[in-house]
């Protein structure tokens, strides 16, 4: 998370609230909650993805959809 920080350049700072799998019949998917806190505001963010082999690249890609969908949004 901290290279994302980095990379925005702000004081956007980001803490994974939760994550949960979860299955619909045999497919697995993530859902990640993060809080975004920029300029004293704090919000929650949610991204999922589908587990394909590996689970943590999963979560991986489920945190960075919530970040993306929320920086795209904002243009941070």
């Amino acid at each position: 998370m901290k290279v994302v920080q980095k990379i925005l350049g702000q004081a956007t700072m980001f803490d994974i609230q939760d994550v949960i799998i979860n299955n619909s019949g045999n497919i697995y998917f993530g859902s990640v909650l993060v809080n975004m806190i920029t300029r004293g505001i704090e919000e929650a963010i949610i991204g999922s993805a589908l587990v394909k082999i590996d689970l943590n690249e999963a979560i991986a890609k489920a945190t960075l959809s919530a970040i993306n969908r929320r920086i795209e949004k904002s243009g941070i």
